[in-house]
């Protein structure tokens, strides 16, 4: 009979953890009901990995685009050149289990829509 109760509130205590992180989780993901326009906005690109069977994932970054217009291709005027803090060959195995650098930042005007990054 003890066997019952303890399964029932081991379930118990499970249910509210669960209740718990997925109130957590939908509050922190709720807007504000601000649009966004009034002020400008701060965009920050940052690369980590996950971990893999690599001894080592070598990629040269020189440069990080981003497009504020509905028009992807490469002739767009909506294309803007993001200033990079840290250009040059990285090892991504360098940034798992939650490191990471940051490669560029850039301040744009409030409500600008960023369509795609490259």
């Amino acid at each position: 009979m003890s066997f019952l109760k303890n399964r029932k509130a081991k379930t118990g205590m499970l249910a509210l953890a669960a209740i718990a992180g997925g109130t957590l989780f939908f509050t922190s993901c709720q807007t504000t009901g601000v649009n966004g326009t009034s002020g400008p906005s701060h965009l920050q690109v940052n690369l980590t990995d996950s971990p893999g069977e690599y001894q080592a994932v070598w990629i040269n970054i020189q440069k990080v685009m981003v497009n504020t217009s509905s028009d992807t291709s490469d002739g767009s005027s909506g294309w803007k050149e993001v200033p990079m803090l840290k250009p040059g060959l990285y090892n991504l195995l360098n940034f798992r289990n939650g490191a990471d650098t940051v490669l560029a930042g850039v301040d744009l005007p409030g409500g600008t829509n960023i369509t795609q990054i490259r």
